[in-house]
């Protein structure tokens, strides 16, 4: 197995405390000062994850799992090395003491954050597992793969396992609501979901859906795919209501906690959005290569990057 240990080194900027309380909420008024605060280089990243409360961070890669708890910006705090091949997703339960992750070796891991000792392997997918989601409440875990299929593990219940199908191509990305799963495709579309069932089919990309992100609220879901788009849909009329066009095939989409405020990659450009009026507010340059992962600290005070030039970037208003 390729050693990834020696991509795992501090950038330049000085490691940030959290909950990093000193950073100002990141909202449509200030978007315009966000900045980089800090940065980490690290493997090929594929996913990065908050944990509920903010305390820990972690981010999946061709290597395994980095964790940082404490402070950003020097050497991960712990390290999981569990799959047999390149980590595709990484999730918190929402109690945070369980990371799940998803890899190509067609499994999905259970670890404990505390320890990083694995607890679990959960097997079915008979192809890559792309992504993985906790539901809200932490009762269900959901995965999905390039088999063309979702599983559903409910974890009060573990032999109950349900198995979605309807897509027609590899499924590429998850994301729990407040009572909906929606789920991205090759095929194009974005489906929704609630318990076992179908709900919903929304059709509009033109071509592979990357990522899916429910607003915290629930209300709005933002899909992101190679058609150039990010759009945005009313989730209770399943209507897109807004179209933003990109300059190429989009990897990365995230709702700020408030739901005002989207992020997009572009390019390798962090693109941030005002979600009401549709409005572009800032554009964050410095990474490299596409950005393949974005996520809102749970604070709504900072913002985290993975780029395809295996760098973490974190963007907030300097004090």
């Amino acid at each position: 197995m390729m050693d990834f240990s020696l991509w795992l080194q501090p950038a330049a900027q000085t490691a940030v405390e959290y909950p990093m309380s000193t950073h100002a909420p990141l909202t449509v008024d200030n978007a315009a000062q966000v900045t980089e605060i800090s940065g980490a280089r690290c493997g090929f990243i594929t996913e990065l994850a908050w944990s509920r409360d903010g305390l820990v961070l972690a981010v999946a890669h061709g290597g395994g799992v980095a964790m940082w708890e404490g402070a950003f910006g020097g050497p991960p705090t712990r390290t999981l090395d569990i799959h047999e091949g390149p980590v595709k997703a990484v999730a918190f339960s929402p109690d945070g003491y369980i990371v799940a992750t998803a890899g190509a070796d067609m499994t999905v891991r259970l670890s404990v954050v505390s320890s990083a000792q694995g607890v679990s392997v959960l097997r079915g997918h008979n192809d890559a597992v792309n992504d993985v989601a906790f539901s809200r409440d932490g009762s269900l875990l959901a995965s999905c793969s390039a088999d063309r299929t979702i599983r559903v593990l409910n974890l009060a219940q573990t032999a109950r396992r349900d198995i979605l199908t309807g897509h027609g191509d590899e499924v590429t990305a998850l994301d729990f609501g407040v009572d909906l799963l929606a789920s991205g495709s090759r095929d194009g579309s974005v489906r929704l979901w609630r318990g076992a069932q179908p709900v919903g089919v929304l059709n509009g990309h033109l071509d592979w859906v990357r990522e899916v992100a429910f607003s915290r609220d629930g209300q709005w879901l933002a899909s992101c795919g190679r058609d150039n788009t990010v759009r945005l849909w009313d989730v209770t009329s399943q209507q897109e209501r807004a179209l933003l066009p990109h300059d190429g095939d989009v990897r990365a989409v995230a709702f700020s906690p408030d739901g005002r405020l989207l992020a997009s990659d572009n390019h390798g450009v962090v693109m941030l959005w005002d979600v009401t009026s549709g409005a572009l507010l800032a554009r964050l340059e410095g990474h490299d290569k596409p950005v393949l992962s974005l996520a809102f600290h749970p604070a709504g005070n900072l913002l985290v990057s993975g780029a395809g030039d295996n760098t973490l970037k974190l963007w907030g208003v300097a004090v």
